[in-house]
């Protein structure tokens, strides 16, 4: 490594961590260069033209009609579909847009750790989260949809620790996301587009949906799966007070 690109490196490093899909970035950085004197430039940056034309390409997609009007033919004939959210709704600020759709089609969303907060787990259509860490009934879900919406997601080990068996009854698997590595990378789509304007994606597809498949779901109708979380309930008694008299909270909360 030269020493003289050392500036140039960091500030691309934080380029590439803050935008696109964000990240942490490692950068090795050899003896030599740590014992270098170097003067400090201020704005040099190195040139990555290939990032740059591809997050440029990803900023200027156009979802067109005909996979709008494909997304939705597989809605309308889905009896369980599914919304798979992940942290990218969050990055994107595009949480109020998903809650609109999911709200517009009546379809469950069941979110990643990193998902968490893009949905507000109080309303009906919220599953919480799924995977190793999240709930039988969201993971259940996942394993009974027959359409399954990823958004923002990535098919992680954590979610999909089998691919083979993820979502296998989903006859329709869409991915919106804004890395293209992570698109067939572990669960194979049928859809899929690349945004990085996700709150515009899923406003471009509501819009659409009242000309190519306006009538496929009524607003507010929640699909019947038999599957719904348990309504919130207040902390037990016990867990709140110490059960035996003598015992201090801090004993009643080691021994529960």
């Amino acid at each position: 490594m030269d020493e003289t690109k050392l500036e140039a490196t960091l500030r691309c490093a934080f380029e590439i961590a803050r935008s696109g899909r964000p990240g942490p970035v490692v950068v090795d950085i050899p003896k030599n260069v740590q014992n270098a004197n170097v003067f400090f430039d201020g704005a040099c940056t190195l040139p990555i033209p290939g990032y740059r034309a591809r997050l440029h390409a990803i900023k200027n997609s156009i979802l067109n009609e005909a996979d709008c009007a494909a997304f939705f033919d597989a809605l309308s004939r889905a009896e369980r579909p599914l919304l798979y959210v992940g942290g990218g709704v969050i990055a994107a600020e595009a949480s109020a847009a998903l809650r609109q759709f999911a709200n517009t089609f009546g379809i469950p969303v069941t979110t990643t750790l990193m998902g968490l907060g893009a949905v507000d787990t109080t309303q009906p259509l919220s599953l919480h989260m799924l995977g190793m860490h999240g709930t039988a009934y969201a993971n259940y879900a996942v394993e009974d949809c027959d359409f399954l919406f990823a958004v923002g997601s990535r098919f992680d080990e954590r979610v999909a620790s089998v691919p083979g068996r993820f979502a296998r009854g989903a006859k329709f698997v869409a991915h919106l996301d804004i890395d293209p590595a992570e698109i067939n990378k572990v669960r194979r789509v049928h859809w899929h587009h690349l945004a990085s304007a996700v709150r515009q994606k899923f406003g471009w597809i509501r819009r659409t949906s009242a000309r190519c498949a306006a009538s496929q779901r009524p607003n507010g109708t929640i699909p019947s799966w038999g599957l719904r979380p348990p309504s919130p309930k207040p902390l037990p008694r016990l867990l709140l007070v110490p059960p035996f008299p003598g015992k201090s909270n801090k004993t009643s909360a080691g021994r529960h």
